[in-house]
């Protein structure tokens, strides 16, 4: 028989253990999804708590592939009603770390786990990723677009960054991406470039000078363009900085990112602000003097002045922040220290030299022919339609999508052999259908009856005329 003595120090070991147990599990359920997760290391992606997180994760993807933001992706939804729903605000949103962050976690998992769910999700969500990309090369805050603001090419809280960095190392193969096929890897490698594309004719240019970014662009001109109220067309000297961190991490750039990176560096330099510390607070200074603090940056400058701005959710711009209300002044950040990462990193930069050089080499200002200007161009369009190729067709629906921002002269079919002008009119008769919902997004659509006027066909295309 145990000795009373054993007894009671048997019950002891079990009540330690199970307190252990329970402590265990509590501990499990405070897991919280967001970014901290993947500073974890290998061993813990194989762990059984990784898995069951990992098995939530991919119940909250939806039908499209993407997934909600302001969710944490840890807890088990209860219901069907606990998963955001397209419409809803939240679902399929590429903002606050939403799609990205749950992609990088569940390719780790599948990279060390090895199970296929975790591979398929993986994979739906780029195919998400690359539908979401407009055509022109940025991606919006939401897709499938929202109404509003969400639908504009979105730079702010450093979305659009995110997702070429992780097309960017999905292309690349390297672990924990090396399951990703090659097709996919093949279309990731060009949906970055086309993302570079974009960026470089996003670079805001001011009476001939480039500058830096807004938080978000007009999907059609590129022009700076309005978020929620107090967020303004403007230099961004936040999204700016990720911007220019993720030029710099291309290992191969071209002249023209080159020429991007030095002039937006040279802006930052420019705006710092030295001698002041910033207070989040709806109460006291924003600012106070101390010459020991760090440079500061605005969060939002004026274009062409350089000056910070700030607003309430009324909209009215404010240059001092203390004119705004303590709700806006501490509920927001208005400076930080953005511009002192991109100085960091411009230091270690091997481009830096040429960049430098790039830049200085350019004789004349750039021109700024946006649909911010108001540069209109005047085009006639020579195009193959009708021939061995489709896609001349779409070519053809993508030009009267944007006619709005050119002046067309002239539509000439010209493929090989005989001109075939009815195959440019058939895209005009769908055109014509739209017509009336375009004209409702602006008012210089052309109408379908001038396109058929100024469409020709090879042999007549000489009598086209031309406005002085």
């Amino acid at each position: 028989m145990l000795h009373r003595r054993h007894l009671h120090v048997l019950q002891w070991c079990l009540s330690a253990i199970l307190i252990l147990i329970v402590a265990g599990k509590s501990a499990d359920a405070q897991i919280r999804f967001d970014k901290n997760l993947l500073r974890n290391d290998d061993a813990w992606f194989q762990s059984d708590v990784a898995r069951e997180v990992a098995d939530n994760v991919i119940q909250y993807q939806s039908p499209q592939g993407g997934w909600p933001k302001s969710t944490d992706l840890a807890k088990p939804p209860r219901s069907p009603d606990d998963i955001p729903r397209p419409g809803d605000g939240r679902a399929n949103s590429l903002d606050n770390d939403a799609t990205t962050v749950p992609m990088q976690f569940l390719a780790r998992m599948a990279h060390e786990t090895g199970d296929i769910r975790y591979r398929d999700s993986f994979l739906k969500g780029v195919d998400y990723l690359l539908a979401a990309q407009y055509p022109g090369g940025g991606w919006p805050q939401f897709w499938p677009l929202r109404k509003g603001y969400y639908s504009h090419i979105t730079f702010n809280d450093g979305a659009m960054i995110r997702v070429m960095h992780l097309l960017r190392d999905v292309a690349d193969g390297e672990a924990p991406y090396g399951f990703v096929d090659g097709m996919r890897r093949r279309k990731a490698a060009e949906a970055v470039r086309i993302g570079i594309e974009c960026i470089l004719k996003c670079q805001v240019v001011v009476d001939g000078v480039p500058t830096v970014w807004c938080a978000q662009h007009d999907v059609k001109t590129l022009a700076p363009t309005q978020a929620r109220s107090y967020e303004h067309p403007s230099l961004s000297g936040s999204e700016s900085a990720g911007v220019l961190m993720f030029l710099m991490s291309v290992s191969d750039p071209t002249p023209e990112m080159m020429r991007a990176v030095q002039a937006g560096v040279e802006w930052f330099d420019s705006v710092k602000i030295e001698g002041y510390r910033y207070n989040k607070s709806q109460t006291g200074l924003a600012l106070t003097k101390d010459q020991q603090a760090g440079p500061l940056w605005a969060r939002f400058y004026e274009i062409k002045s350089n000056r910070p701005i700030f607003s309430d959710r009324d909209g009215v711009i404010k240059y001092d922040i203390q004119e705004i209300g303590d709700e806006r002044r501490g509920g927001y950040s208005w400076y930080g220290n953005w511009g002192q990462k991109v100085a960091q990193k411009y230091a270690q930069w091997p481009h830096r030299e040429g960049a430098k050089k790039r830049l200085r080499s350019r004789s004349r200002r750039i021109p700024e022919h946006s649909g911010a200007s108001g540069y209109r161009c005047r085009v006639i369009v020579s195009t193959d339609i009708g021939g061995t190729d489709p896609d001349d067709f779409q070519s053809m629906v993508h030009l009267l999508v944007y006619s709005d921002l050119l002046d067309l002269e002239g539509l000439v079919s010209s493929p090989y052999g005989e001109g075939r002008m009815k195959d440019i009119l058939d895209v005009i008769d769908c055109y014509e259908q739209d017509y009336e919902c375009l004209s409702s997004y602006s008012d210089k659509y052309p109408n379908p009856d001038i396109l058929r006027a100024i469409t020709q066909s090879r042999e007549k295309s000489s009598v086209l005329p031309m406005r002085a």
